[in-house]
C-alpha cells in the first residue's frame, strides 16, 4: 500500500429540497452536511402534524401557536414546543444547544434562532426561521 493513502471514514448527512428548489442541472436540489440539518430542520419547524409520514403525531410543534395572537406567553409556548419536539425527532443524532424566538409584532412575525450539535458532524449548526403568524 502507498504511504501517502489515507482513508477516511465519513459519515454524510444529506437531505433533498422539498419545496421545489431544482439546481443548475434541472435535478431537485440537494444539500449536505451543514446545508443538509439546516434544511432539516427549517421544514420541520413549519410541518403540520399531517406532515410527518408514518407518524401523524409527530410535527406542527410551531405551526400549532402560529393560529393564534403574538404575545409573550404564545412566544413560550413556541419554545416549549420546540424544545418538547426536538427531544423527541432529533435526539440523540443532535442536540438542541441554543434557542431564542423572537416576536417580530411589525411584519407579524416569529424569528426563530437554534443552534444544535450534530454528534456525526462534531459542529454546531446554526439555524434561523422567519415564520409568518397567521392571526
Amino acid at each position: 500500500m502507498d504511504d501517502n493513502y489515507t482513508y477516511m471514514a465519513e459519515t454524510t448527512i444529506y437531505d433533498t429540497d422539498l419545496q421545489g428548489k431544482v439546481d443548475s442541472s434541472g435535478m431537485i436540489a440537494q444539500y449536505f452536511g451543514k446545508e443538509a440539518v439546516q434544511n432539516s430542520i427549517v421544514l420541520w419547524l413549519t410541518s403540520f402534524k399531517e406532515d410527518i409520514i408514518r407518524n401523524s403525531g409527530r410535527g406542527g410543534y410551531v405551526t400549532q401557536y402560529l393560529y393564534k395572537p403574538m404575545s409573550p406567553q404564545n412566544r413560550i409556548n413556541i419554545i416549549e414546543s420546540i424544545v418538547d419536539g426536538f427531544n423527541n425527532d432529533y435526539v440523540p443524532a443532535a442536540k438542541l444547544q441554543s434557542i431564542k424566538v423572537t416576536p417580530d409584532y411589525e411584519n407579524n412575525q416569529w424569528i426563530i434562532d437554534l443552534v444544535v450539535y450534530v454528534s456525526v458532524l462534531k459542529e454546531s449548526v446554526p439555524v434561523t426561521s422567519v415564520i409568518n403568524n397567521l392571526v
